[in-house]
Parts: C-alpha cells; sequence; structure tokens
C-alpha cells in the first residue's frame, strides 16, 4: 500500500471516529435543550412547576444563560412562603417589583448537562424558543454526524447483501 492510500485510510478513520462520538455527544446535548425548551414552554403555560413570585433579579453582566440575552440572577419565593430560592431568570432582569413566576428546576438531563441553577419562568416567556433553536440545531448535527458514521456501514451491509441476493429476471426466455 502507498503511503498516500494509508493516509488517506488513516484520515478516514480519523473523521470516523469522530462523527461516531459526535452522534452521542449531540444526540444527548439534543435531549437536554429539548427537554428544557419544553419545560420552560410549559412553565410558561402555566402547567409546569411550582408556582411563587420573583423579585427584579440583578445582571451579572455575562452572557452564560445563552447567546442571546444577559444572566439575570434573583430570588423565587415559593407561594407557601417557605424558604426563597436563588433562581436564573430567563429573558433577563425587569424593572418591575415582583412578578408571578414558576420554578423549573436546574437541568437533570442526560450525561451532558451543566450546573443549571433552577430557573423562574414568568407566565407567557419567550425563554423557551431559544431552547428550541439550539434544539433543532443539535439535532440537525446529530444527523450529519450519524450519516457520516454510520453510512459507510450501512453501505456494506447493503452490497453484502445484494451479493447474497438471488438474481430474478423478470424477462421470458
Amino acid at each position: 500500500m502507498s503511503t498516500k492510500k494509508v493516509g488517506d485510510f488513516l484520515g478516514m478513520c480519523v473523521v470516523w471516529a469522530l462523527c461516531a462520538v459526535g452522534t452521542v455527544v449531540f444526540a444527548q446535548m439534543f435531549w437536554a435543550t429539548a427537554s428544557k425548551s419544553v419545560d420552560y414552554y410549559r412553565a410558561a403555560q402555566g402547567t409546569f412547576g411550582e408556582p411563587g413570585t420573583v423579585g427584579r433579579g440583578r445582571d451579572t453582566g455575562d452572557t452564560i444563560d445563552g447567546l442571546l440575552d444577559r444572566r439575570c440572577r434573583g430570588s423565587f419565593l415559593p407561594v407557601d412562603g417557605l424558604v426563597p430560592v436563588p433562581v436564573s431568570i430567563p429573558g433577563g432582569c425587569s424593572a418591575d417589583g415582583d412578578r408571578e413566576a414558576r420554578l423549573v428546576p436546574g437541568d437533570t438531563s442526560g450525561r451532558i448537562s451543566v450546573d443549571d441553577p433552577p430557573a423562574a419562568i414568568t407566565p407567557g416567556s419567550g425563554a423557551w424558543f431559544r431552547w428550541a433553536v439550539y434544539a433543532v440545531v443539535d439535532a440537525v448535527l446529530t444527523l450529519l454526524c450519524a450519516m457520516v458514521a454510520f453510512g459507510p456501514l450501512a453501505s456494506a451491509v447493503e452490497r453484502l447483501h445484494q451479493r447474497r441476493r438471488p438474481k430474478v429476471s423478470l424477462k421470458k426466455e
């Protein structure tokens, strides 16, 4: 085998391995972002999470909560009035006083999760949409990696299956 063919083969092996790992990683990220989007949507509709109130919050100045808005931290007080819970407030800080909100627990889905604090979602919040966009991007990346990683395997199985299949002709002789 020439060195060019060996290099091409090794390069394809590296690409295949990266795409196989990428398929698993992006699939886990898809699950985490999609479940967060659904939880935020349900909380914005008032059907998920613990009801309570959230204060104005304070802007921390960083953008770790996402690419589209700045991180806002506040304190959530449950309806039962027990212990206030430190929360992230998606959608940014508000100049208003206390607002009605739903407490959504931090991300616990899948093996890939970050230390997300609980979030206070106000009624009608559009915070779920950002996570839905992330989920769509993760789904596309998962499919692309899967096609590259498992395409050659599927093609090889199909070729093997075609060799074993008896040749049938519809022409009468």
